[in-house]
């Protein structure tokens, strides 16, 4: 692939690792704040019910979940959209290397016509060169005195 083909990819990766990356640091803060309460509870150094706790904390649990579904169903989605980004850059590639073809052949075209055309040039003088001896030669005033 092209330096270009590289670029997209690792560019299309960044930004799917710094949207994922912040989802993550947010669940794992609400995480860390549900486990300090929790040790607040288990150490008896709390006036709420632990099982009221509990329950929060499974609650929270299933909105973390929910929001883990989410985030797999963005990332799937995200997946298919760079299979489609690397397809297309393949086929942008494919295209570029037939064109770099097609520019070496015109190319070559052209050089065989200045060729053709420099060497017709040369003819043309060549003919001119005899046409002024024969014009000379058939002269009549140059065997004059």
């Amino acid at each position: 692939m092209t330096e270009g083909v590289w670029i997209a990819i690792i560019g299309v990766l960044g930004v799917i690792s710094t949207a994922a990356s912040g989802v993550v640091i947010a669940i794992l803060t609400r995480q860390h704040s549900t486990v300090k309460r929790v040790d607040e509870q288990v150490t008896n150094s709390h006036g709420t019910n632990f099982r009221h706790d509990l329950d929060v904390v499974r609650d929270e649990g299933r909105v973390v979940g929910a929001a883990v579904d989410r985030i797999e169903r963005a990332v799937a989605s995200i997946i298919g959209d760079v299979r489609g980004i690397r397809r297309d850059v393949g086929r942008l590639d494919d295209r570029d290397v037939e064109r770099g073809r097609e520019m070496r052949a015109l190319a070559q075209r052209f050089e065989k016509h200045l060729d053709d055309a420099e060497e017709a040039v040369e003819r043309i003088d060549e003919h001119d060169t005899k046409l002024d001896h024969l014009e000379h030669t058939l002269d009549p005033r140059k065997d004059t005195p």
